[in-house]
């Protein structure tokens, strides 16, 4: 009777895994919350931002953003996008006449915010490389051994949320 209590407290309490020698007395019930505090960890190593880019074009001297792999060009490609929006509103303000609206900069036919945004999100996935590919690894094992019932879970979640995204 006390293995089931202390099973059951593992169970329903996956936020308190101290260490690694706790999920030895998991058990499959266990595998839809490990899978929510992997899918957390990754989101959060990845910012919360969006998985794919804004950008979908080369940035002028960089090439795409998603394609730069460490962080020192990812700060370069960065001051130079802050750079040449620092120069362009400059000249706007020294060319244009007073009354008239400078234009929004756009690098590459792309808004400054969403290559700022972008770099962002490929520094925190370059910088945790390592990190992401090992829990991307347990979460793609853990939506393996998920339960029908728990991937029709899942499932309806998933289409339940794109419904109400589209109202």
């Amino acid at each position: 009777m006390a293995k089931k209590k202390e099973k059951a407290a593992v169970s329903t309490d996956v936020a308190k895994v101290a260490d690694v020698s706790s999920l030895t007395l998991m058990t499959v019930d266990d595998v839809p919350a490990l899978l929510a505090m992997v899918t957390k960890q990754i989101s959060t190593l990845r910012g919360g931002m969006p998985t794919g880019p804004k950008t979908t074009v080369a940035l002028s001297g960089w090439g795409k953003i998603e394609a730069i792999d460490n962080v020192d060009s990812l700060i370069k490609a960065a001051a130079t996008v802050r750079a040449k929006e620092e120069a362009y509103v400059t000249a706007a303000k020294e060319i244009m006449p007073e009354g008239i609206k400078i234009p929004e900069f756009k690098l590459s036919g792309v808004l400054a915010k969403s290559w700022i945004a972008d770099i962002k999100a490929r520094v925190l996935i370059v910088a945790n490389k390592e990190k992401l590919e090992r829990l991307t690894k347990m979460q793609t094992t853990l939506k393996a051994n998920l339960s029908a019932k728990d991937k029709l879970a899942n499932d309806l979640a998933a289409m339940q949320k794109d419904l109400l995204d589209e109202e």
